[in-house]
């Protein structure tokens, strides 16, 4: 998934976001290997990623501050 300043990578086991200003990893989650997700969308309005793992379990994480990280992004950047 792609936001304005994130790239975002969803697999069964883990969830790790990347700047897309940087290339630098963000955020990173591990899910436990009885936690395999299945889908994964992003929600534009609300600014959250959901993630679906087995008997339809529902995982959200909010990208808060987004643009405001983005300017750290590109001041560490130069």
């Amino acid at each position: 998934m792609m936001t304005q300043f994130h790239i975002i990578f969803v697999y069964q086991t883990n969830i790790t976001v990347l700047s897309s200003i940087t290339q630098e990893i963000v955020y990173s989650r591990n899910f436990d290997k009885d936690m395999v997700m299945r889908h994964s969308i992003y929600d534009l309005y609300s600014q959250q990623v959901l993630v679906v793992g087995p008997k339809d379990m529902i995982e959200y994480s909010a990208l808060e501050n987004e643009q405001k990280d983005a300017w750290k992004q590109y001041l560490k950047k130069g």
